[in-house]
């Protein structure tokens, strides 16, 4: 329907003084127009592999639409979908990844950045649009260096991550790991060596027994990444490698 306001002097004026008080789209919706809602931007989300997550779409500016309500979305990373109005799932993680499978893993992670659109239509074919960038933290894993496998970088354990910023924790066999401790040949160390980012994380000193190297293992480190890196997870002794004997285990958690 269209009002010629130039015509109707009286009626321009009235519209013109309830489109002041109400909004315009709000009165264009009283009077049967049909309205694209302008888009928005929603606050970044965070996800992380593998962890349930879950956003109403009712909580958003979606809802102002007046319903009833289909949706439409894209950009979505594998694992979450779009379930009546919320978006819900758990964020694809790697699967089958080692040290030993670095390069073919059963299931690759969705870790990364995404850009999430989202168009909401009524029966009166009014649209509105909102998007929102959505980060997906790696799912946090386990490095096993192994002193006999990985004691130069070339040979490190290497796994490909995306730009942020990771903590690194030496944990036990008890503690989920493959070792606790590595010798050149009688005394022990948790000491291991990232590139590119860290270079050596230093070790607290050499200990007569493992136990007493992982009561002195080093303090948690952090590693952060601009962009996206293949980071190699080694250790350091090239000559008699063949007395070398166990490992270090590093949790791997990326924070932000």
């Amino acid at each position: 329907m269209l009002y010629p306001f130039s015509l109707f002097p009286l009626l321009s004026e009235a519209v013109s003084t309830l489109g002041r008080a109400l909004g315009f789209s709000l009165l264009l919706l009283l009077l049967g127009v049909p309205v694209a809602w302008a888009g928005q931007t929603l606050e970044p989300q965070t996800a992380t592999e593998g962890q349930p997550f879950r956003l109403s779409l009712s909580d958003t500016a979606l809802a102002e639409l007046p319903g009833p309500l289909t949706y439409e979305v894209s950009g979505l990373p594998p694992g979450l979908s779009l379930q009546k109005q919320t978006i819900i799932g758990q964020p694809q993680s790697s699967e089958g990844w080692s040290c030993l499978n670095r390069l073919n893993p059963i299931q690759q992670g969705s870790a990364g950045y995404y850009t999430v659109a989202i168009a909401a239509r009524n029966p009166q074919a009014e649209t509105a649009r909102i998007q929102f960038p959505l980060k997906v933290l790696t799912a946090p894993f386990i490095v096993d260096i192994d002193t006999e496998r990985h004691y130069s970088d070339k040979l490190g354990c290497r796994r490909s991550l995306p730009s942020g910023t990771y903590r690194l924790h030496v944990i036990s066999r008890a503690e989920g790991g493959k070792f606790d401790a590595w010798s050149r040949k009688t005394l022990w160390e948790d000491r291991y060596y990232v590139r590119p980012g860290l270079g050596r994380v230093e070790r607290v000193g050499r200990y007569p027994s493992i136990a007493e190297a992982l009561k002195h293992r080093p303090e948690d480190a952090q590693l952060q990444l601009p962009i996206p890196a293949d980071i190699s997870f080694y250790l350091v002794d090239k000559v008699n490698v063949e007395n070398n004997q166990g490992g270090v285990s590093v949790l791997v958690t990326q924070v932000q």
